[in-house]
């Protein structure tokens, strides 16, 4: 159970730490991004929600499509090996 927290938590939070440290993104635009590469669209109504605006859905769109290839690819190359 540990392993599952760790291995569901870190992404999320180097990714959030590299968007506001390094790139420097809003952290709405940010949320937005992080929730679509989750491929979570519960998590987009949550931030959406706690935004009181729609704006997180622009940086969930872009990661959303980008994740579902990836995904896509990630199976392929998985069961090649």
């Amino acid at each position: 159970i540990l392993a599952g927290i760790v291995v569901t938590t870190v992404p999320i939070a180097a990714g959030y730490a590299f968007g506001r440290l390094v790139l420097k993104i809003h952290p709405v635009y940010l949320l937005g991004g992080i929730t679509g590469s989750m491929t979570s669209g519960a998590s987009l109504s949550v931030v959406t929600k706690a935004a009181n605006s729609s704006l997180p859905s622009l940086g969930y769109t872009g990661a959303y499509a980008f994740a579902n290839v990836l995904l896509t690819v990630a199976g392929s190359i998985i069961l090649y090996f």
